[in-house]
């Protein structure tokens, strides 16, 4: 009895039992508590996975605890066989609808085989889970059609419906402004007039590619279309409007536009020399060209030619005579250049003295700076030695050939506003005037240089052959010129550089480069032999580089440094191929004789 006192029986025998009676009462309740421990026990078994029906038969074994029944003990259970068959039914359900979303492939977080708490989690709620496996599986599927790079950590998951869903959002909105950017491109092509018609037929995607792999060559053509609306059509409306149909039609074909930039950058530079020879015309007839980079360049010949027809004829011929006349007195110059002379100045003594071998010679260096020079001990010095013989004598070059015919060494004296010989070879930069001469053509320019094999014509891939000679490479030349004074020749020379490569084609380059070759191998010998005698002499560089490396040495030797003309170039620079011709022809011609200096110690 204490038994069951303990499970919860409330005993109670039938009124006037005797002590069988009451014994058969309790052997009976014995056998309905074993029956009622064993329907405990199969609830037990399902308590996790259907709790709420496991509570009510709960309440109802304890209910039957308080008032013994057997009928309300067999209703029991039957009611838990049919639970518990209700919950195999739906297990064999949940493990064929695992199976078949498995095979969809969709990845689900259970266990194989399930566990109960899988099945405790699936059971009521299958249809909702099913729904929510589907739009994973759906949305995994978008993703992929949508072309999008893949998050592993979500994709195919059936627990991460959700994620997918808002990962779809995140991607469309960012497709969706692609989309609206490259339609804004191929917009802007079309407004160029360019071919668009392959990107009609794409999708968002492909649409995508092919527009960025056109980004590039769509740039170029909207520069070269650029570059065609800047040319002046009224001179090559034909070419120009030829152009403009290639770039709109094959553009998009890889390397179809090379030629045509190619085409373009040639006809530019050609109407830009052409405006700039009309402008050179324009002043050589003193007509107003202000204002004319508006005018075209069919407007601006008009205008030419009503300035030719009023020009004073016989005042030209006369300021060209007087040209000629200039020019040929530049050359006689020249020619006396070549020599070297001597004029000694002297003070102390007279020219049939004898000079003593300890005396202190004064002279002027190329510079134009006085030294100090003691032919005994070979000794020199900027400062004039003190208690000391002095013979103040400047020594300068010989005279031409026609005073050497003379056969006598004249001594000269050198009043102290002499000026040094540095102004000959600037006069010789002083070219006639530009407009007063006739127009010489490109092949005229070419019929005063040397003669040269064609074996020997090279171009350098980097531009004009000189920059290479003098080792200024693709260095500004203006900016080395400015640097540091130098031998005027090459001065002029980094000044005309420029004018040079814009000027003339590249075909033109190597005739120009070999004309000046006589000029710069007597330049490069003359650095040699005096960089030697100075024990500087490195064959590194270019003639720029020997030339400052020999200066920067002379600079703190006193004594006779560069016999010729050093500085700055501040002559007035030609403007237009005739002029830069006779330029030219003038600078090839200025070459030194080479001698020996003085040996350094």
């Amino acid at each position: 009895m204490g038994i069951l006192q303990e499970k919860g029986w409330r005993i109670q025998f039938s009124k006037g039992a005797n002590l069988i009676q009451r014994f058969e009462e309790a052997n009976q309740w014995l056998h309905l508590e074993d029956r009622l421990e064993d329907v405990e026990k199969q609830v037990r078994t399902f308590a996790r996975r259907r709790t709420s029906k496991s509570e009510a038969l709960i309440i109802q074994i304890q209910a039957i605890r308080n008032e013994p029944r057997m009928d309300a003990l067999i209703q029991l259970e039957e009611d838990i066989v049919k639970e518990i068959s209700d919950i195999h039914e739906q297990n064999t359900i949940i493990q064929h609808r695992i199976i078949h979303w498995k095979e969809l492939g969709l990845l689900l977080p259970y266990s194989d085989p399930l566990s109960v708490e899988d099945f405790a989690s699936i059971d009521g709620n299958l249809e909702r889970l099913e729904k929510e496996w589907k739009s994973a599986l759906d949305s995994s599927q978008h993703l992929r059609d949508l072309g999008v790079p893949l998050n592993f950590d979500i994709i195919d998951r059936g627990d991460c419906s959700n994620e997918l869903i808002k990962e779809i959002q995140t991607w469309e909105l960012e497709i969706s402004q692609i989309e609206q950017k490259v339609r804004g491109q191929i917009s802007r092509w079309e407004s160029l007039g360019l071919d668009v018609q392959e990107f009609m037929s794409l999708d968002a995607q492909e649409l995508n590619v092919q527009v960025q792999h056109r980004v590039t060559a769509g740039s170029l053509a909207e520069d070269l279309l650029e570059s065609l609306d800047s040319l002046d059509i009224t001179m090559d409306k034909t070419r120009i409007e030829s152009m403009r149909t290639v770039i709109q039609l094959k553009w998009g074909i890889e390397g179809e536009l090379q030629d045509v930039a190619t085409e373009i950058n040639r006809l530019s530079r050609r109407q830009t020399k052409h405006r700039s020879m009309l402008i050179s015309r324009a002043e050589i007839l003193k007509m107003d060209v202000q204002g004319n980079e508006e005018w075209k360049l069919a407007d601006f010949e008009a205008r030419l030619a009503r300035a030719e027809i009023a020009r004073d004829r016989q005042n030209e011929r006369q300021e060209i005579e007087m040209q000629r006349k200039e020019l040929l007195e530049i050359m006689r110059l020249e020619e006396r250049a070549k020599a070297v002379i001597e004029i000694p100045k002297i003070t102390h003594s007279s020219p049939e003295e004898d000079i003593p071998k300890d005396t202190w010679i004064e002279k002027k260096a190329a510079d134009g700076r006085l030294f100090y020079y003691n032919d005994q001990t070979k000794e020199s010095t900027w400062k004039k030695p003190l208690n000391q013989p002095v013979d103040e004598r400047i020594t300068v070059g010989k005279k031409d050939d026609a005073e050497k015919d003379e056969n006598r060494d004249e001594e000269i004296r050198v009043e102290k506003d002499t000026k040094s010989p540095t102004k000959t070879l600037e006069e010789t930069h002083q070219l006639p005037n530009p407009k007063d001469q006739s127009f010489m053509t490109k092949q005229d320019f070419r019929d005063i240089l040397p003669d040269q094999e064609e074996g020997d014509v090279h171009l350098q891939e980097d531009g004009l052959g000189l920059r290479e000679r003098l080792g200024i490479g693709k260095e500004d030349p203006l900016i080395i010129e400015s640097s540091r004074g130098r031998d005027l020749r090459i001065q002029r020379l980094l000044r005309l550089i420029p004018l040079i490569e814009t000027e003339f084609d590249q075909s033109e380059w190597t005739e120009i480069t070999e004309g000046f070759e006589p000029l710069l191998d007597n330049i490069d010998q003359w650095i040699r032999v005096r960089s030697e005698h100075r024990n500087c002499w490195k064959n590194d560089g270019g003639i720029i580089q020997r030339m400052d490396r020999l200066l920067n040495v002379l600079d703190g030797v006193p004594g006779p440094g560069i016999q010729l003309p050093i500085g700055f170039d501040e002559a007035h620079l030609p403007e237009t191929i005739q002029e830069i011709a006779t330029e030219i022809e003038i600078l090839a011609r200025q070459k030194i004789r080479i001698s020996g200096g003085m040996q350094a110690a």
